[in-house]
């Protein structure tokens, strides 16, 4: 007998039983798609944020440099 931890087997692991149903899982994949479509806007409407008021901290110290 061998004790190779680096040792495969042929027969692949067996999944645990999920706890939930088929309409159960449904409905979390539907949420999780829901979930990524907020969090996509979210960080689009944050990296357009921090543009604008990059932006305008640009041109004000632009401005006071000049000045």
């Amino acid at each position: 007998m061998t004790t190779d931890p680096t040792a495969t087997t042929s027969e692949p692991l067996a999944a645990p039983p999920s706890p939930f149903g088929a309409e159960e899982m449904q409905d979390l994949d539907r949420e999780d798609v829901e979930a990524g479509r907020v969090i996509a806007w979210l960080l689009c409407f944050f990296f357009l944020y921090t543009i604008v008021v990059m932006s305008i901290a640009a041109w004000w110290t632009w401005d006071a440099i000049r000045s």
